[in-house]
């Protein structure tokens, strides 16, 4: 990723190969996205989120007082990409996200490495306990011919 995709004559959709692994000292993955922006006819910014591979809708839990996932989950995802709606006459950008699974939010997991008994009064807050981390490419951009 981080590229120009060079102008198309048609609107033949370019293909992306898209690959994540796991961080050994982090969360599985849940899945890979590919986000298209793009600037239309009267100027207007746009974007769309394709899920394209893992598991979006996949429900799992994480136990609060462990931060034990039970879930699926992945060491790697790897999947090839084709805009279902290119236009080759439509300026744009592509990037990939790779989304892991659901993770104790680390002030809550400081919280919960204490025993209950000896947790400050700071534990007791409405800070999300549950967070989901995030990795993301350089976007590649598409300029169609005369811009």
């Amino acid at each position: 990723m981080g590229a120009d995709i060079p102008a198309r004559s048609s609107s033949v959709s370019p293909r992306f190969i898209a690959l994540a692994m796991r961080d050994p000292e982090s969360s599985p993955l849940q899945r890979l996205q590919i986000i298209k922006g793009w600037i239309d006819a009267d100027d207007r910014a746009h974007y769309k989120v394709f899920d394209i591979a893992g598991d979006a809708g996949s429900p799992g839990t994480i136990d609060l007082e462990t931060g034990a996932w039970s879930g699926r989950g992945h060491n790697s995802l790897c999947t090839v990409f084709e805009d279902p709606e290119f236009d080759a006459n439509q300026p744009g950008y592509y990037y990939m996200r790779a989304v892991e699974v659901p993770s104790l939010r680390w002030s809550w997991r400081q919280c919960v490495d204490l025993p209950a008994s000896d947790r400050p009064q700071e534990c007791e807050n409405d800070a999300p306990k549950i967070i989901q981390e995030l990795a993301w490419t350089s976007p590649i951009w598409y300029l169609p011919k005369g811009l």
